[in-house]
């Protein structure tokens, strides 16, 4: 063989790195599949002691692996459409398997929730702690509002475990407006009598579309200064966005 035919050798090299970039995708898969897999022994009715953290921890490791590998080698590639689809592609792949999942060691999205079905109630989400809701059997003629939310737990089964998973139940809420409104709007998609499962994966979807919108900004801004698209892989396939809103469902992504 004439080993001094570069484009030859060029061609291989990139023949290589497509390869290794499909298998590196595969095996992100397969942890990220396993991992929603395994996320249902997280649910909160499952002790902390008996909850496979180690497991969970080894296969983000792992997922780690692959999303370092898979940077290095990204960016050696020529730059172009097909490059930037597919990471977009892959980034996508990797959040829907992940949004069945439910949050390990997570718990804020009970709090939202809870705030989306209050702020559609027509109550402000700063007025009452759930604290004061959580024990209340009969509101007052005079506050209205707080009967309002007792109605509200009373006739969803869902909400009501929601607001029994609330941390810092004793405060209001302490998210802004704008995030509120997405809290809304997950809450007017989900019918009263939808399970605690229905209204977490609703409010995940949102998040993980927002996540997404967030990488194509991402991949934008890339372009317009010139760095190789590659580099847009550093969010779209992080381990720790996925696990922060396609598993965790943390508003951040808003």
């Amino acid at each position: 063989m004439d080993f001094g035919n570069k484009p030859v050798l060029k061609n291989l090299t990139a023949r290589t790195n497509s390869r290794l970039l499909l298998g590196l995708a595969g095996i992100s898969c397969i942890c990220y599949g396993m991992l929603t897999a395994l996320s249902f022994r997280f649910q909160a009715e499952v002790p902390t002691t008996e909850q496979p953290t180690l497991v969970m921890l080894g296969l983000f490791f792992l997922a780690f692996v692959c999303y370092w590998a898979a940077l290095w080698l990204v960016v050696r590639r020529p730059a172009g459409r097909q490059l930037s689809l597919g990471i977009l592609a892959s980034s996508a792949l990797f959040r829907l398997l992940m949004l069945p999942s439910v949050p390990m060691h997570e718990i804020d999205l009970y709090r939202y929730l809870w705030d989306g079905a209050v702020v559609t109630a027509g109550v402000s989400p700063y007025r009452y702690a759930p604290q004061e809701v959580l024990p209340a059997a009969t509101a007052a003629p005079a506050d209205r509002q707080l009967g309002a939310l007792v109605s509200l737990r009373a006739r969803s089964a869902s909400l009501a475990e929601s607001l029994g998973r609330i941390h810092y139940a004793e405060l209001p809420s302490p998210y802004p407006p704008v995030s509120q409104a997405v809290f809304a709007l997950a809450a007017v998609m989900t019918p009263d009598q939808a399970s605690t499962f229905s209204r977490v994966l609703t409010m995940k979807v949102l998040l993980v579309l927002l996540d997404l919108a967030t990488l194509l900004v991402v991949m934008q801004l890339v372009r317009q200064t010139g760095v190789h698209p590659g580099w847009s892989l550093a969010y779209g396939w992080c381990p720790l966005v996925l696990k922060e809103f396609a598993n965790g469902g943390h508003l951040d992504s808003i």
